[in-house]
Order: structure tokens, then C-alpha cells, then sequence
């Protein structure tokens, strides 16, 4: 792997890693440890990061490093400090808001309960 460039092989093993070892916010590793759990740069894995959440995948950030999430509140509480830290954090703000609601609706369909969502599309943990 060149500097500055990854694969989707890279991305499927930072999800692979983070899914497995970081699962819950109590369980978020420091960047700078996944990276070298992946063999990536730190660099690299933010920008893998920002292209899982596109894709719907629940990695957040905390101050102590990434993790996987799967609380919709939680997710929630992300999206409200991408929001406020401006303009150039909104549209990262827009899919962390639709991983949110799509995990609430598959929430809501596993307890039987109607949860409206925009978007049809589902995540499957």
C-alpha cells in the first residue's frame, strides 16, 4: 500500500477491527492503535472512517478513540456536536443522522413498534 492511497480490502479490515474490538463506547479504541492494528495511517483511517459512515456503518468518534455504536441516542448525541462544530462538519452531520435513524427503525421493527425514516435503506448487524 502507497502512502495516502487504500483499498477497499483496508476498509473491509478497519471494519472488520472496529466491529470486533470496539463495540460500544466503553470499548472505543485510540486511533493511533487501530491504525496499527490495521496497518494503516492515522490519516488513512479517518478518511476510511468518514467513507464507512457514507455507507451506513456506526463508527464513532469519542475522546478517547473510534468505536462501533449501536445506540441510535447515542448516535444522536454524534451528530449534534458534527453539527456544531460547523459548516464543514454538516454533511458528515447528514449520514451520522441516517445511521441513527436507520438503526432506530430496525430497532422499532425487531419490537414490533412503527418508527417513521426517510430513507428505506436498512443496516443489518
Amino acid at each position: 500500500m502507497s502512502r495516502g492511497k487504500w483499498d477497499e480490502a483496508d476498509k473491509a479490515r478497519v471494519l472488520e477491527v472496529v466491529k470486533g474490538t470496539c463495540n460500544g463506547r466503553l470499548n472505543a479504541r485510540p486511533r493511533r492503535q487501530i491504525a496499527e492494528m490495521t496497518n494503516v495511517t492515522q490519516r488513512q483511517l479517518r478518511e476510511m472512517v468518514r467513507e464507512l459512515n457514507k455507507e451506513g456503518e456506526p463508527i464513532m468518534p469519542s475522546n478517547t478513540g473510534y468505536y462501533y455504536c449501536t445506540n441510535p441516542d447515542e448516535i444522536s448525541r454524534v451528530e449534534s456536536r458534527y453539527r456544531a462544530m460547523g459548516v464543514a462538519n454538516i454533511a458528515h452531520a447528514n449520514y451520522i443522522k441516517d445511521i441513527a435513524d436507520r438503526l432506530r427503525d430496525r430497532q422499532a421493527r425487531i419490537q414490533g413498534m412503527a418508527y417513521p425514516v426517510k430513507d428505506e435503506k436498512m443496516i443489518i448487524i
